[in-house]
Parts: structure tokens; C-alpha cells; sequence
């Protein structure tokens, strides 16, 4: 473990801080430094679950390969997860051992080149869990997510949303959230910005995905003005 804290400290470079397991020691203390130490922290706090979830996957991976056995199928994934389980480094309590298998499940399911690096772990959980494990539609949530600027409660409203829509329930007075219309006026005002960098097409994909939405407003001025008064 000494060998490890010593990489540890070597590779964790904050100038004004030095980083120990035990704590750490400020050479000097005035707000870049703390500005400095605070990004490091926070970049660490929301990586650690990815960092995790992809030692468990090579670790469960690596006890196949060992002990033999079936790669791939039901029970060769409940041979992983057996292995995250028990794995040395999983704290004692039920809860800690189900933290360690949702990372492994997460890293599972999202290899390096399908992750949103702007998005945060729970996006990813969101899109994961309202796909039905499937990689392609949950990659579609998430680009929907970045491009919309969406918080992970508002992705999984909209994933809830959509699958009523899939499944036929409608509510009986049509309701469009607050947090649905600021998604799409977010979203709007950040293309309006980007017009003039719209590549070949572009344009038109996007204008035809507006369609209903075009519809819509058009249909909503028409009723205002049949039941505005007439003017004198």
C-alpha cells in the first residue's frame, strides 16, 4: 500500500497542497490554491465511480479467465457480479456491497467510448435503467440530455414521458412541466446561437424534428384567436 500512496502523491499535483491518504498540507493558504484544491476534489469525487466500476469489470474479467468457465451469457455475468460481491476491498454492510456492484454494473454497460464525460453518473444511470439496457437507447438519452442541458430528474421525466407516449397513456388535460418548457427554451436559445456554424444539412434535419413543435404553436395561436373577443 506504501508503493501505491507514494504514485499517489507523485501524480496528484496541486501547487500550494500536498495530497496524503491522511490529509492534506497546505504550503500556503489563499484563494487560488483553495480554488485549485476544490476543482482537484471535485473531479476526483465525480470519477472515482467510474474509476471503480472499470477495476471491478477488469477484476471479474480476470477471474474468469482464471478459474474458467463460460465468457459470456446469464451465468457468466452472475459469476462477475459473484466476484464483485466478495471482492477483498468491498467494506463490510450490505449498502457498501451494493454501491460496488452498481459501479461494476454501470462501467459494465458503458465502455470508455460511450460515456459523456459532461454528464454526471446518474445521467448515465437514468438513461441506462429507462433504456432497458439498451446501449444504443440509452446513448440517444444521453446526447438528448447534453444537447438540451438537462439535469438527470429532468432526463428521467422525459424518459418517463416518452414511454407513456409509447405505451398509449394519455393524461386527461394535456400538461407540459415547467421543467420540460425550460429544457426546450434552453435548448433553443443555445441554437439560435450556433446558426451560422449549422453544417451541411443540418439545418433541415433539425427543422423537420420541429415539425410538431411548429405544429403545436401554430394550433395554440389559432385557438387564442378564436376565443379572443373581436376587437371594436
Amino acid at each position: 500500500m506504501r508503493d501505491e500512496l507514494a504514485v499517489l502523491n507523485r501524480n496528484i499535483i496541486v501547487p500550494g497542497c500536498e495530497f496524503s491518504r491522511s490529509g492534506l498540507k497546505f504550503e500556503k493558504v489563499d484563494e487560488a490554491t483553495l480554488a485549485r484544491v476544490s476543482g482537484c476534489l471535485q473531479e476526483m469525487d465525480a470519477a472515482v465511480d467510474w474509476w471503480w466500476g472499470d477495476y471491478l469489470v477488469a477484476y471479474a474479467d480476470l477471474m474468469i479467465d482464471l478459474r474458467g468457465g463460460a465468457k459470456d451469457g446469464e451465468d457468466a455475468e452472475k459469476l462477475r457480479r459473484g466476484y464483485v460481491r466478495n471482492h477483498g476491498t468491498v467494506l463490510t454492510g450490505g449498502q457498501l456491497v451494493e454501491v460496488q456492484v452498481d459501479r461494476y454494473e454501470l462501467a459494465n454497460f458503458y465502455n470508455l467510448g460511450c460515456r459523456q464525460p459532461e454528464l454526471s453518473k446518474k445521467h448515465h444511470a437514468e438513461a441506462m435503467n429507462g433504456s432497458g439496457h439498451d446501449l444504443a437507447v440509452a446513448q440517444d438519452w444521453l446526447e438528448k440530455a447534453l444537447a438540451c442541458n438537462w439535469s438527470s430528474n429532468q432526463l428521467r421525466a422525459a424518459i418517463r414521458a416518452a414511454k407513456r407516449i409509447d405505451a398509449g397513456v394519455t393524461d386527461t388535460q394535456p400538461e407540459v412541466t415547467q421543467t420540460e418548457l425550460f429544457a426546450a427554451k434552453i435548448w433553443a436559445r443555445k441554437q439560435i446561437k450556433r446558426l451560422d456554424q449549422f453544417e451541411e444539412g443540418e439545418a433541415e434535419a433539425m427543422l423537420a424534428d420541429l415539425q410538431p413543435i411548429l405544429a403545436l404553436a401554430a394550433e395554440l395561436a389559432k385557438r387564442i384567436a378564436e376565443n379572443s373577443p373581436p376587437r371594436k
